[in-house]
């Protein structure tokens, strides 16, 4: 997996179903991305972005279908 660049970037998803208080669609800004296998890849204060959650993301090799 790559290491996450040391600038604010961009990422998107499309698992915005998987929790009651998001809608597809909603915008996220994360305090910390975490790894399948629970390794957290970063941490730190999330990028201000207008009308954004702020959300622990979790990244992904595969498409994820279920909240378990």
């Amino acid at each position: 997996m790559l290491a996450p660049p040391d600038e604010p970037f961009i990422a998107f998803g499309l698992a915005g179903a998987l929790s009651a208080d998001l809608r597809p669609g909603d915008l996220l800004t994360a305090t910390r991305v975490v790894a399948e296998d629970g390794t957290t890849l970063w941490e730190g204060e999330p990028v201000p972005l207008a009308g954004a959650t702020s959300a622990v993301l979790c990244a992904s090799m595969r498409v994820v279908d279920d909240p378990r």
